[in-house]
């Protein structure tokens, strides 16, 4: 089975591009099986990446075999948190996770596993690398970022991040913060943030399997974008996938003029959000002070980061006629 991933930081937009480059009957999305709660059975911790704490090669490599061959052991994703209605559905149908598992293995046409996780970020230059798997980074703002984290009130264990990537020799890439300062949620994702795209950047020039997009493009032409993408993914196009993505992003636009600037819910994933919308939100949402030390950590690397996305954006853009009424109507 071909695999495709698609990762990047957490709150980056993983989540809408996954399922949009699943559309096709041929594809289907496994979700997130590197997530230490509802994933693999085998993942122990947030971002498990080869070389620390014990996570090796030979375990990635055991991993992706299982995805590609759809033989794998996902967890129910039982919380303390969760209704009782909820922990019955789990105990019975399992995880989101885990119902992605079983849709794939139910879907007699599937050829391609588009794997949208990214806790599965510094697994992905040797899933690239050493596996030869097309793999997609999803970029967001810093600060975008970080009033998420604020939002959801995130608490990641960015400790155990930094100890493996002092593990790995990447110290480098570890962003440096006054020890006065209060690591509030806003102040961890722009942490979890900086660590991310500071080594993406790194394997971005190891490989050409590797492709950081910003977001925003797919916000500002969703149809010739994603076009562009499924021809670097190897998807098949149709009008029946140009016409979900249209519908999709015409939704975002109307539930952003409907909604205008309001308080987001505390979840995860807000139906038809518009990601234009949630920046603007986030700009409000995060404090001055926050503001300061979100920038102080990752200013240096979002210059860099847009320089790089441009140019992967240039690289997979190709020519094509004029717009037929599907992508002008998006």
């Amino acid at each position: 089975m071909r695999l495709l991933l698609i990762t990047g930081a957490p709150r980056s937009g993983t989540t809408a591009v996954g399922y949009n480059l699943a559309l096709p009957r041929s594809a289907g999305l496994l979700y997130e099986p590197f997530n230490y709660r509802s994933g693999l059975r085998e993942i122990d911790r947030p971002f498990e990446m080869p070389g620390a704490f014990g996570f090796t090669e030979a375990k990635l490599d055991a991993i992706v075999e299982r995805i590609g061959k759809l033989d794998l052991q996902i967890k129910t994703g039982r919380r303390p948190e969760d209704t009782p209605m909820k922990s019955i559905a789990k105990t019975f149908i399992g995880s989101r996770s885990n119902l992605s598992y079983l849709l794939c293995r139910l879907n007699p046409l599937l050829q391609t596993i588009v794997w949208k996780d990214p806790m599965a970020v510094f697994a992905s230059r040797d899933v690239a690398v050493r596996h030869g798997i097309t793999t997609v980074a999803t970029v967001r703002p810093p600060n975008a970022v970080a009033a998420s984290y604020k939002r959801l009130n995130w608490q990641p264990d960015v400790d155990g991040l930094i100890a493996a990537f002092r593990e790995k020799g990447w110290t480098a890439d570890i962003p440096q913060i006054d020890a006065a300062a209060a690591r509030t949620p806003a102040v961890l994702g722009a942490m979890i943030w900086t660590m991310v795209y500071n080594r993406l950047m790194v394997w971005a020039n190891e490989t050409d399997l590797l492709h950081l997009i910003n977001v925003q493009d797919v916000v500002d032409d969703p149809i010739g974008t994603y076009r562009d993408l499924y021809s670097l993914c190897e998807l098949p196009w149709s009008e029946r996938v140009e016409r979900a993505i249209a519908a999709s992003y015409a939704a975002k636009a109307t539930a952003k003029k409907k909604a205008g600037i309001e308080t987001l819910p505390q979840v995860a994933h807000v139906r038809n959000r518009d990601l234009s919308r949630i920046n603007e939100y986030g700009k409000q949402l995060l404090t001055g002070d926050e503001k300061e030390i979100v920038a102080a950590i990752s200013e240096a690397t979002w210059r860099d980061l847009r320089a790089v996305c441009t140019r992967h954006f240039a690289r997979i853009r190709r020519p094509r006629p004029m717009e037929g009424p599907l992508a002008a109507a998006s």
